[in-house]
């Protein structure tokens, strides 16, 4: 191989060579980066869901809020738990505690938390839907299950609004059976 003492470094057509592929490589990993962002964020919000319905089912077996009760705080006084969706409010949901008894969320009930949703991640539909709400109700000591006061299961599907055909779905039925489904 013959050397020429000349040439001591890179031809410009070769640095643009590579600063093209490089340029191609950092935007696969950047549209990458933004779509597992996205389902990431969507695994996070859907397990968050499934662990609030957890925590309401545990809430239910304890009695540890005092309610109002007709303008008064009720000391022991053994309430449901539940958690409240309205397809109003995409963005987050509710957890309350159900002080009137009606094994629905309204006047006279405690919210114990509002829950964020994240920024990537929407409620795209939940079955049953009355009024366009749905409550699921755990009520003590068992806890006892009420879906919409009547119904026997409820599904919850959140999406990624990146993806929007990449879903995941939780369930829970009258025995409070938590079912976890994906989608993408």
């Amino acid at each position: 191989m013959f050397l020429n003492k000349k040439s001591k470094g890179f031809t410009v057509l070769e640095m643009a060579a590579v600063f093209f592929f490089m340029s191609l490589i950092l935007l696969a990993v950047m549209v990458n980066y933004r779509k597992d962002k996205s389902s990431l964020a969507l695994w996070r919000s859907a397990n968050s869901f499934a662990q609030s319905i957890r925590s309401i089912q545990t809430m239910a077996g304890k009695e540890n809020l005092n309610c109002k009760v007709d303008g008064a705080y009720v000391e022991g006084y053994s309430h449901s738990y539940g958690v409240y969706i309205d397809t109003s409010n995409d963005e987050s949901y509710l957890i309350f505690a159900d002080c009137n008894g009606d094994n629905l969320y309204g006047e006279g009930d405690q919210i114990v938390s509002e829950v964020i949703i994240e920024t990537e991640v929407k409620i795209s539909d939940f079955t049953p839907k009355e009024d366009n709400k749905i409550h699921i109700v755990f009520v003590p000591p068992k806890p006892e299950v009420f879906i919409n006061a009547s119904s026997t299961e409820a599904e919850i599907t959140f999406y990624a609004w990146q993806s929007p055909t990449e879903t995941r779905t939780i369930k829970v039925n009258k025995i409070g059976r938590i079912e976890f489904t994906q989608v993408e």
